[in-house]
């Protein structure tokens, strides 16, 4: 269909762009959050000077041709001109042009490669721009979270607060309800299009509203207007697009501006929630059909805001699952429709189950651990017992262990299958073949060893010692 690099290029630069929406109504009225104002930034040499130096020499060079290795390099050098810049830019309360360009990796995801809607944008920013960008989110998101203004129910980009503290404190609450007895209908709402939707006159009157004002609104306004994006195909790069609304992908600021654009979205509704930037979930324990009432006035309410701030729930991608031996299983819609009943969802990288066993969860991790150790023994000619610790831990262990206080495996069988994963790896190291698995995993450093030290990584051996599993 598509000829030529430079067709293949517009054509994913038109879809692209496609998603982006122009400001049609008035901002709705927000009254003032704090009488805590955040004015302007002072940038000082020492912190531009550190920024520069653990700066990743390795990332690519974005629209301003400036390599952040040569930045790493000369810190020392060029700090007292970069910070003069930084200064000016926020002063003037203007973001330079060059800045304001991404250049764009289309990212194939699955289906028909033809198809730019199977595509991912990747961008990538100027790299000074985004130094800038981390010295003035630290100084909004300190004022933030010194004035508590942040909500409590937000866990993305906020620090201290991971994906596996959010399940703990979910699971806590639910555990806690069906250990008594209770039913709960939870609801996972997917945010169309999330980050690029978000629309800046909506934006801007937030951040005033939370007190970031003047100057430092000035350079956000500039810093979200006029931005472009030219979408890169092996070398050939399209026609500049206009990116009219959302916050920057690939930048630094990003992510936190969108935290506060939706940070007022809990308190339109009495159910509980947990976000996760655009990740968001509702729930509420169901003892009657009143409660099932309730929880849909729930999501009425966050169509309402959502209408408002010109977001988009997509109910086809949204789903309810209902826990517990006597729940009612109501049925729920989102912008008048139904929403889909499952038996399971992907919550933050874990699968969740309508019984909370995590027996899906299990299998899926352990079956592509297995795949990523079968790269592993492709890809390297030699695997000793140096490079073994090394490679499992790094590649393998990860997918195991992630969030492993949430999930971690109730059952005999469970924990057998978590750990054949190991056991069958470290018998492929060559002169460990024929020695037992706790030998192996002495040999290879994995648990304690006379004299040595504890290694972090190990989570599941005290599981085959507590269960007795037979060495082999």
């Amino acid at each position: 269909m598509y000829k030529t690099e430079y067709e293949k290029a517009n054509a994913l630069k038109d879809f692209f762009q496609s998603v982006f929406i122009n400001e049609e109504k008035t901002p709705p009225f927000i009254g003032e959050k704090t009488e805590v104002h955040v004015n302007d930034v002072t940038i000082v040499t020492s912190e531009v000077q550190k920024r520069l130096k653990t700066l990743n020499a390795n990332k690519s060079i974005g629209p301003d041709k400036l390599s952040p290795r040569i930045l790493k390099e000369l810190s020392n050098e060029i700090a007292d001109v970069v910070t003069k810049i930084f200064q000016d830019s926020l002063d003037s309360g203007q973001v330079p042009k060059l800045w304001k360009k991404a250049n764009v990796t289309a990212l194939f995801k699955k289906g028909n490669k033809s198809d730019p809607s199977n595509y991912r944008p990747i961008s990538l920013t100027c790299t000074l721009c985004k130094v800038l960008e981390g010295i003035v989110r630290n100084a909004i998101l300190e004022h933030l979270l010194t004035n508590d203004l942040l909500c409590k129910n937000q866990f993305g980009f906020v620090p201290k607060r991971s994906t596996t503290l959010q399940l703990l404190n979910v699971m806590e609450e639910w555990i806690s309800i069906l250990d008594s007895g209770g039913n709960i209908d939870a609801i996972y709402l997917d945010v169309m299009k999330a980050f690029d939707q978000v629309h800046r006159l909506r934006l801007l009157s937030k951040l005033s509203s939370y007190g970031i004002k003047d100057k430092l609104l000035c350079w956000i306004d500039s810093f979200l207007s006029e931005r472009t994006l030219t979408v890169l195909v092996n070398g050939y790069g399209s026609n500049e697009g206009k990116v009219t609304s959302g916050v920057p992908q690939g930048s630094v600021l990003g992510p936190l501006l969108f935290v506060i654009y939706i940070n007022d979205m809990p308190g339109n509704i009495i159910s509980r929630m947990f976000m996760f930037a655009d990740d968001t979930k509702i729930f509420r324990q169901i003892e009657n059909d009143n409660d099932c009432k309730v929880l849909q006035s729930d999501l009425d309410a966050l169509s309402k805001w959502a209408d408002d701030w010109m977001l988009n729930f997509h109910p086809g991608k949204s789903t309810v699952l209902h826990f517990g031996n006597s729940n009612p299983n109501g049925v729920y819609s989102l912008n008048g429709k139904e929403l889909q009943q499952s038996n399971t969802e992907r919550d933050l990288g874990i699968i969740i189950d309508d019984k909370l066993k995590f027996e899906e969860h299990v299998q899926t991790k352990t079956s592509k651990a297995r795949q990523i150790w079968g790269v592993i023994r492709r890809s390297f000619a030699c695997i000793d017992k140096i490079t073994f610790p090394q490679l499992f831990k790094a590649l393998v262990r990860p997918h195991l262990e992630y969030a492993n206080s949430v999930w971690c495996p109730s059952t005999k069988g469970q924990s057998i299958e978590i750990e054949k994963v190991q056991r069958a790896a470290t018998k492929q190291v060559p002169g460990l073949h024929d020695m037992t698995y706790e030998e192996r995993l002495k040999t290879l450093t994995l648990i304690w060893a006379r004299g040595g030290r504890f290694d972090p990584w190990l989570i599941l051996m005290p599981v085959v010692l507590m269960f007795g599993i037979q060495s082999s």
